[in-house]
């Protein structure tokens, strides 16, 4: 009578340990929000599938079992390297060292090492926004930094543009004097032909940015009176307007299409400077995936690479009081390397051979257009420091 308790107990161990093995591997990415990744939860979960399976281990049950809890182990230890990685990143950047040691320099004294050789095979243009006495503006200026334009002189504010595919035309938020609301508006590249899309004084169409093709556009839409916010996607007249269902009610922001039109990435703010994370959702309107931590606060201002391969994002760190640092992601959000610190990315340069970012010192209180190559390596500024830091910096094709 007494084998018999014991044979149960023994048949029942490979299905109890293949049960805990499945439960691991949820529970690691459940907790990629917590400090090291999924340790806390899905490591005692794996840990106990095998010391469990390991007496049976003959049986098929607990060889899956065994299997399933080492890939769970091994998917623990890519996010906790991610972790500490992203959390204080050690390689990726000198120029930041000497930037704080040259921050008591005056802008004249940084001005001989401005618009050298080394910038001369920069093509395109670059449109970003600068915020004057009487609120944000659109300028431009060449690739390389030079020729800066003021290309809007509104009543209001002019933000986040992005170029038109043939480098033609910029979108852009327009804010509305007196709290009138906010629209999409259009000017082309010198300035001229400026055109909005409407919009009531309790709704605010914001952060626009254009389909591959140029024939549509993505952009936030929030309704005042019914305190919702969507992603919205529509003509560039404005007509034929879906909205995607994200399932995220309020703090979707700076949605940017893939290169191949297939996706749609944007921002979340579940808590603003706190808790921010990168979410896609395929551009017919499916299948939402969260791509990076909350706790990475991910800054309102992304890129993708022109081949479609990585993304480009900042983390910011309000929370603890650090710089800011700019990353680069893989299309599914696993980091490959830090770009630079002290820094914002801007955007992806047309041939994807460099990513234009905004540097900052002295807490923010000044900063300058700098690039740097997708290896990280090649860091150098474009601009002198000022106070009017520029801000939402696109690059375009022409």
């Amino acid at each position: 009578m007494s084998a018999i308790p014991t044979t149960t107990r023994a048949d029942r161990r490979p299905v109890f340990a293949l049960a805990l093995a499945l439960l691991s591997i949820p529970g690691s990415t459940v907790a990629w929000d917590l400090p090291l990744g999924g340790l806390w939860i899905g490591l005692p979960l794996a840990t106990a599938a095998i010391l469990i399976a390991r007496p049976v281990r003959r049986t098929t049950s607990a060889k899956i079992a065994m299997l399933i809890a080492g890939l769970a182990i091994a998917q623990m230890a890519a996010y906790s390297a991610i972790s500490i990685a992203s959390a204080d990143p050690s390689h990726g950047e000198r120029d930041h060292v000497a930037a704080s040691r040259a921050s008591a320099a005056s802008v004249t004294r940084d001005q001989p090492k401005l618009g050298t050789a080394a910038a001369e095979s920069l093509s395109g243009s670059l449109v970003y926004s600068k915020e004057l006495p009487a609120g944000f503006q659109l300028f431009t200026s060449r690739a390389d930094g030079t020729g800066e334009r003021q290309i809007t002189d509104l009543p209001g504010a002019a933000e986040q543009p992005d170029w038109s595919p043939d480098g033609r035309t910029i979108v852009f938020q327009y804010d509305k004097p007196r709290e009138r609301g906010c629209s999409i508006a259009f000017v082309d590249a010198d300035g001229g032909n400026f055109r909005t899309l409407g919009g009531g004084p309790r709704i605010c169409d914001n952060q626009p940015a254009y389909r591959p093709d140029g024939k549509r556009i993505v952009f936030v839409h929030y309704d005042d009176r019914k305190n919702t916010e969507t992603l919205t996607v529509s003509k560039l007249d404005g007509s034929d307007r879906r909205e995607l269902p994200t399932r995220l009610v309020l703090g979707s922001a700076d949605p940017n299409y893939s290169p191949d039109g297939k996706l749609i990435t944007f921002v979340h703010l579940k808590e603003e400077e706190k808790l921010q994370a990168l979410f896609s959702i395929r551009a017919g309107g499916t299948v939402v995936k969260r791509l990076t931590p909350y706790r990475w606060e991910v800054a309102v201002k992304h890129d993708w690479s022109p081949d479609g391969r990585h993304i480009a994002i900042t983390r910011q760190r309000h929370a603890s009081g650090k710089a800011p640092i700019a990353l680069l992601l893989r299309r599914d959000g696993k980091l490959v390397r830090t770009l630079a610190r002290s820094a914002y990315v801007g955007g992806y340069a047309p041939d994807g051979r460099n990513i234009v970012l905004r540097r900052e010192r002295n807490d923010g209180a000044e900063g300058r257009i700098a690039v740097v190559r997708p290896s990280g390596r090649g860091l150098r500024a474009l601009t002198p420091w000022t106070e009017l830091r520029p801000r939402f910096i696109d690059w375009g094709s022409r």
